[in-house]
């Protein structure tokens, strides 16, 4: 894929057009509804179930990116009539970008985590807990306590992880369909997806506030069975965002018509040449 295209939205930016992408993901939703909802369903059981599973429940975040990517995947053939159920599981073609992503995303995360421990843990007393000195339910107390007396800066460093955290999720929104649909390697999808959404960040934290309340009152309204059918009207729409903004396909079907009209040609050039 020519990065070319990507560097040229990048540097002179996009229109950001908000009615359009919650249209289009309607549109899509709707083609696929049975499909998508379906495929919804079976992925939060699958997570359910290996949350409760030692050891397998710490991949369970590599493995909903790859069931995620899936998604994405469906999307495009959707687009194009080519659907099929199966393609649902094609992100784990792609495990392995999939995975390196995650695991950066997690270790860009950790600092934020460490924030709220260096601030408010305290690593004297739990020298004294590993040594016997004092039990667990002093520990506990002083811990409550440490809360108690710092409320004010709990609460500022729990904003800046809020911050931290809104950031990085949102920066990197577009990496998934990026390393799926348009084939790049891990580093590339999530650089050109950091680009791309910080040129109109505060846009897409519009988006995705006015996504997050609709998935909360469908959630609430339905007694969490709106989840199932919001969840993945919300995957419509940045896929419709992405295809708008990013437009992967039209390069590649340029290509295609420009290869074809070669290949007829060089078809008569050698009908011609037989003939003689």
């Amino acid at each position: 894929m020519n990065m070319e295209k990507y560097d040229q939205v990048i540097r002179d930016g996009y229109e950001f057009n908000f009615e359009k992408y919650m249209r289009d993901g309607w549109g899509l939703f709707k083609k696929g509804a049975g499909s998508l909802i379906g495929f919804c369903i079976i992925v939060v059981v699958m997570l359910l179930i290996l949350n409760f599973m030692p050891f397998v429940s710490l991949i369970s975040g590599f493995l909903q990116a790859a069931l995620i990517a899936g998604i994405f995947i469906f999307l495009r053939q959707l687009m194009h009539k080519r659907d099929n159920f199966n393609q649902f599981f094609e992100g784990f073609n792609n495990f392995g970008q999939i995975a390196i992503f995650v695991l950066i995303r997690y270790l860009f995360i950790i600092p934020f985590a460490a924030l709220l421990v260096t601030f408010i843990f305290p690593f004297h007393l739990f020298v004294d807990l590993m040594s016997g000195n004092i039990d667990s339910q002093y520990f506990a107390e002083e811990i409550a306590a440490s809360l108690e007396g710092n409320i004010g800066l709990v609460i500022g460093t729990y904003v800046v992880m809020l911050m931290g955290f809104i950031y990085i999720y949102m920066s990197y929104t577009f990496t998934l369909p990026l390393i799926v649909d348009a084939k790049l390697e891990f580093w590339k999808a999530m650089e050109v997806s950091r680009k791309i959404v910080g040129r109109k960040f505060f846009m897409f934290l519009l988006l995705f506030i006015v996504l997050g309340i609709i998935l909360g009152l469908g959630t609430a309204i339905t007694c969490g069975l709106g989840f199932f059918i919001v969840m993945p009207y919300i995957y419509c729409v940045m896929f419709a965002a992405y295809d708008d903004i990013l437009k992967p396909q039209s390069e590649d079907l340029s290509n295609q018509i420009s290869e074809f009209g070669v290949q007829e040609k060089d078809i008569n050039t050698e009908s011609e040449d037989d003939g003689r």
